[in-house]
């Protein structure tokens, strides 16, 4: 069995002119989030207004900064699977 190995975690204070992007992720990578009181694993999908997690419920969940839209993000922690 392996295990994530951790990248690094996102800093979800800084500013971006949109609310809905971060700049330091990336498409290609996979990321374990914390919104709620749950953790996921997945990737981020660009959508016409921002960025989308795409590992939640049918549809994926919004990235909303946190403070913006009642947004319930808590962490972004970028991994690397082997």
């Amino acid at each position: 069995m392996s295990f994530p190995k951790f990248i690094k975690e996102l800093d979800l204070s800084l500013e971006c002119s949109n609310t809905h992007e971060h700049p330091d992720i990336d498409l290609n990578k996979f990321y374990l989030v914390n919104f709620g009181k749950y953790w996921y694993l997945g990737k981020f999908r660009r959508e016409w207004y921002g960025l989308r997690f795409n590992n939640y419920g049918l549809t994926g969940m919004q990235y909303d900064k946190p403070g913006t839209n009642g947004s319930t993000w808590q962490r972004i922690i970028e991994i690397e699977l082997d």
